[in-house]
C-alpha cells in the first residue's frame, strides 16, 4: 500500500469552521456578537477489495461456472452500503466475464465483509484451460472493473458512483 493511500485512509473526516457575527439593535444601541463553531465532517472512503479465491463449480463446452470470494474492507468510520454492483473481468489469454450483483452489501465501520459472486467465465480455449487447472498451472493475470453506488449512512446520508479497477493474478482452484 502506498504512503499516500495509507494517509487517505486515516483522514476520514475534515475540519469545518463557521465564523459569523450576530448583529442586533435595541433601544439601548447596536451590538455585535461573534459566533465561532468548529466541527468534523465524516467523509466516506471507498472500500478496499480483494479477490480471495475463485473456485470453479462446472465446466461447460465454452464456459466455466465459478464462485469468486471477494473480501471488502471498510477503512472508514462510517457504515457503507454498496448497491447496484456490476463487474467485468478480463482474464489475460483465457477469456472474460461480466455480471451484476443486485443485493445491497452493508459494511460496518472498520470491518471486513466477504461476498460470493457467481461468475461465468467465457473461455477462449476450454481444453487448454481445463488442462492448466488439472496440472495446477492455472495462474492467470486479470483486470477486474467494478461499478457501483456507494452510500454512506449517518446524519449526512450521501450516495456516490464509484468505479474501481484492480489488476493481479488469480488461480482457479480445484
Amino acid at each position: 500500500m502506498s504512503r499516500k493511500s495509507a494517509e487517505n485512509r486515516r483522514e476520514d473526516s475534515i475540519d469545518c469552521s463557521i465564523n459569523i457575527f450576530l448583529q442586533y439593535a435595541t433601544f439601548f444601541g447596536k451590538s455585535e456578537k461573534p459566533i465561532n463553531k468548529s466541527t468534523k465532517i465524516k467523509i466516506p472512503q471507498p472500500p478496499e477489495l480483494e479477490i480471495v479465491e475463485i473456485k470453479y463449480t462446472k465446466i461447460r463446452l465454452k464456459t466455466i461456472l465459478a464462485d469468486a470470494k471477494i473480501k471488502i474492507i471498510n477503512h472508514s468510520a462510517l457504515t457503507l452500503a454498496i448497491k447496484n454492483l456490476s463487474y467485468n473481468m478480463n482474464i489475460l489469454e483465457q477469456g472474460n466475464l461480466n455480471g451484476d450483483y443486485k443485493e445491497a452489501i452493508n459494511i460496518k465501520p472498520n470491518e471486513t465483509t466477504y461476498i460470493i459472486l457467481p461468475i461465468k467465465i467465457n473461455v477462449n480455449n476450454i481444453g487448454k484451460t481445463v488442462f492448466q487447472i488439472i496440472v495446477n498451472k492455472d495462474n492467470y493475470d486479470f483486470t477486474l472493473s467494478l461499478k457501483a453506488i456507494l452510500e454512506s449512512t449517518g446524519p449526512f446520508k450521501e450516495s456516490f458512483n464509484i468505479d474501481f479497477t484492480k489488476s493481479g493474478k488469480m488461480e482457479l482452484r480445484k
